[in-house]
């Protein structure tokens, strides 16, 4: 009874460690740690915003200027299944950039996926399959596409039921 006792002590004491020490991995297979967004700059403990590295560019997704040559047309939005199907064709540009897609609803918090686009042809696309269950609020979400590329965005808005 007692080795059991103590088994399971170890076994939970383990658990607990590897939760505070753990890394979440995304999807692109980086992994971040809870600290990696936030250095202790003051000195009294409490975390403030790191700041970005010397080679990155300070700029916000407003700042990004909207392609004029650039195209995106939402190909398939609909619920299937308990999924979010949604797929996007961007024409005009001469890289593959990044997809950021956004779900949103003045009733609940914004669901977003960022991801790499696959190209197709001349063309590149978006899709991803979002499960029904990231969204707690049932009813129409504006969905907004934002695909990066050449230091330009190209972006598109429809809307979709979640039941």
């Amino acid at each position: 009874m007692v080795a059991i006792l103590l088994v399971a002590t170890g076994a939970a004491a383990y658990y607990l460690s590897q939760n505070n020490n753990s890394t979440d991995t995304t999807s692109n297979g980086t992994s971040s740690s809870p600290t990696d967004a936030v250095t202790d700059t003051d000195g009294k403990g409490t975390n403030q915003p790191a700041t970005l590295p010397d080679n990155s560019q300070d700029l916000t997704t407003d700042d990004v200027p909207v392609s004029t040559s650039a195209s995106a047309v939402i190909t398939r939005l609909e619920e299937k299944d308990s999924v979010v199907l949604f797929s996007a064709k961007v024409s005009g540009v001469k890289e593959v950039g990044r997809c950021v897609i956004t779900f949103s609803t003045p009733n609940d918090r914004p669901v977003t996926k960022e991801f790499d686009a696959a190209k197709s042809g001349a063309d590149y696309i978006c899709a991803i399959d979002v499960s029904s269950l990231e969204f707690s609020y049932l009813g129409k979400w504006s969905v907004n596409l934002r695909y990066y590329s050449e230091d330009t965005q190209v972006t598109v808005t429809s809307e979709v039921t979640i039941s």
